[in-house]
C-alpha cells in the first residue's frame, strides 16, 4: 500500500517570508530579561499588618463585649462539665480562671460603655451639622 506524502510548504506562491521573526533555536538579544524571568517587587507589608491587628482588636473588643451583654462570662461554670471541673490536676486553676473570667467581664463592659458614649458623640455632632446646614438653607426674613 503507498502512503501520500508531500514534502512542499503550506506557504502559497505570493506569501513573502517574515524576516523580522526570530528563527526557532536562536537565543533573543534583548537585554532587558522576559517578564517571567524578573523578580517580582517586593510590597510593603506594613498596611497590611496594621489592617490586621485592627481587625483582631475590633474582633477582640466585639466578643469581649458580647460575652458582656449574653452572661457567657459570668456563668461559663454552668456550660462545663462536672467531670472535667472536678478534675484533680485542674483545681489550682480554678480561682486565677475564676479571676481572668471576671476581668475579660468588667472589660468588655467598659468597652461597651465606651462605645455608646462614642456612639451619642458622634450622633449629636451629626445633628448639629445636619442642623446647622439646614439653616443655611432655610428662608430669611424678607427683605423690606
Amino acid at each position: 500500500m503507498l502512503n501520500n506524502v508531500s514534502f512542499g510548504s503550506n506557504a502559497g506562491v505570493f506569501t513573502k517570508p517574515d524576516f523580522s521573526k526570530p528563527q526557532t533555536f536562536t537565543r533573543p538579544t534583548n537585554a532587558q530579561p522576559d517578564a517571567a524571568q524578573q523578580a517580582p517587587q517586593k510590597k510593603s507589608k506594613v498596611g497590611k499588618y496594621i489592617l490586621g491587628t485592627v481587625a483582631t482588636l475590633a474582633a477582640v473588643a466585639g466578643l469581649l463585649v458580647a460575652g458582656n451583654k449574653t452572661g457567657v462570662l459570668k456563668n461559663l461554670g454552668n456550660y462545663i462539665p462536672d467531670s472535667v471541673k472536678n478534675v484533680s490536676w485542674l483545681q489550682g486553676a480554678k480561682e486565677p480562671v475564676k479571676k481572668v473570667l471576671a476581668g475579660m467581664d468588667t472589660a468588655g463592659g467598659k468597652i461597651a460603655d465606651y462605645a455608646m458614649q462614642g456612639y451619642g458623640a458622634v450622633k449629636g455632632f451629626g445633628e448639629k451639622a445636619v442642623e446647622t446646614v439646614k439653616g443655611w438653607f432655610s428662608k430669611g426674613t424678607p427683605a423690606a
